[in-house]
């Protein structure tokens, strides 16, 4: 993933995986952090939300704060709410990462709509996670490397595999 040099903002933004009080907490489905596994996907592609090809601070933060909380509701530490603070001055929106052309990236069609998970099998880990609307394409950027790719459906799982 590409990260923008070119900043047109200055000041700073603190983000946090929990809010004062709570435990941010892992999971042994995800292997590690809901927050970060979360945060990690959305700079991959899966915060884009207006598909213009860019991840700005806004889309990551608003993905991450979503997964996070709707994900650790049924969870035995309770629901987790990242929180934020930004002092920022410039023009135009921060752009964390530019996903839209990676060097090695899994392309889902407009066609496929639901919720992915995509694992690297080379490192043994989820690489993201992504719920992709009806009619409209999504993007991943990856590492080159082996991959599965598993879809949710109501009765069972679908795979496929992605070599390279």
């Amino acid at each position: 993933i590409r990260v923008d040099d070119a900043v047109t903002q200055n000041g700073t933004v603190l983000i946090t995986a929990s809010s004062e009080n709570e435990d941010a907490q892992e999971s042994d489905a995800i292997q590690g952090s809901f927050f970060t596994h979360y945060i990690t996907s959305g700079l991959r592609g899966a915060a884009d939300e207006n598909l213009d090809g860019d991840v700005t601070l806004s889309e990551a933060y608003g993905y991450a704060y979503a997964y996070t909380v709707s994900r650790t509701i049924g969870t035995r530490g309770g629901v987790q709410h990242p929180t934020y603070r930004f002092d920022l001055r410039g023009a135009g929106n921060v752009v964390l990462t530019r996903p839209a052309d990676p060097p090695s990236a899994i392309v889902f069609p407009a066609g496929l709509a639901g919720s992915y998970l995509v694992f690297d099998t080379d490192r043994n880990v989820v690489v993201a996670e992504l719920d992709n609307a009806p009619g409209q394409p999504a993007r991943i950027g990856v590492i080159p490397g082996d991959y599965v790719v598993k879809k949710r459906e109501r009765d069972h799982l679908r795979m496929a595999k992605r070599t390279g």
